[in-house]
């Protein structure tokens, strides 16, 4: 039941990071899905995940992930937007806890709800837990979070302190698909110099400059979705960013005469 999680874990330990492709299937819905999970596959991607704030449950998600199954090889894990987003022919589930809702049903009811439709699926539970970042967009608004403030990384630290106390075995960090908002690099920063347990960062990822820092910053992976939908290369656009990735890692690690040497080869 945790052969998803150990193949994440080992990525993160081995590689420094994971690298997950999004696909909503309410917009990318049977093969046109499978195919962008083709595309991301070929890009390096690690891991494909399944889910969106709208529309993304039922049949819908299932026929989706059965035909991205066909043509991946890597795991196919659901990011579920509603109690109904379970399918048997996934790999794996972020079993999601939202750390900031303001809502009783997003906060207690919605696990519980999920619960018995995991069971009779057979799919891995991962637990996660799932942090909104301003702006939020959509799935702040769904899950009717109190988005943290950006400018308050402290809250975010505690929060996810508090999500590495209670057990969960990685952290979403979102600001919302499609954010146009800066990438937060000094709040992943601070969480990352806090906590012990992989720290996952989506909402706005589109290029190899912002792939490096997040990395850099000392977060164990990044999520990206609207940046492949829009992109006229999505293989390009994926080894790009997991190169962009790779370099950020070896920069975190380097002692501090590699980096003076990095520099005067620079200059």
């Amino acid at each position: 039941m945790n052969r998803t999680w150990s193949y994440l874990y080992n990525s993160i330990n081995t590689n420094g990071f994971v690298l997950f492709g999004l696909i909503d299937p309410d917009k990318h819905y049977e093969e046109n899905g499978a195919n962008l999970a083709l595309s991301m596959e070929k890009g390096e991607a690690d891991a494909i995940l399944v889910g969106g704030s709208t529309g993304a449950e039922g049949e819908i998600i299932s026929d989706t992930i059965r035909s991205i199954k066909k043509k991946v090889n890597i795991p196919v894990i659901i990011f579920p937007g509603n109690a109904g987003a379970v399918s048997r022919y996934a790999d794996a589930i972020f079993y999601l806890n939202i750390k900031n809702t303001t809502s009783s049903y997003w906060g207690s009811e919605f696990p519980f709800l999920m619960t018995p439709l995991i069971k009779k699926a057979a799919i891995e539970p991962i637990p996660v837990v799932y942090m909104l970042l301003e702006p939020g967009q959509t799935a702040g608004w769904i899950s009717q979070a109190c988005p943290f403030p950006r400018q308050k990384p402290d809250l975010a630290v505690i929060g996810a302190l508090s999500a590495e106390y209670a057990g969960a075995k990685m952290i979403v960090v979102d600001s919302g698909s499609g954010s146009r908002l800066d990438t937060p690099f000094e709040l992943i920063s601070q969480i990352s110099n806090e906590i012990k347990i992989p720290l996952i960062y989506g909402g706005g990822i589109k290029t190899p400059e912002q792939a490096y820092t997040v990395i850099q910053k000392g977060a164990s992976g990044i999520q990206v979705g609207t940046a492949a939908e829009e992109s006229k290369d999505v293989i390009d656009l994926f080894k790009s960013l997991r190169e962009a990735m790779k370099n950020g890692y070896n920069s975190r690690n380097m002692k501090p005469l590699d980096v003076q040497a990095e520099v005067r080869q620079a200059i």
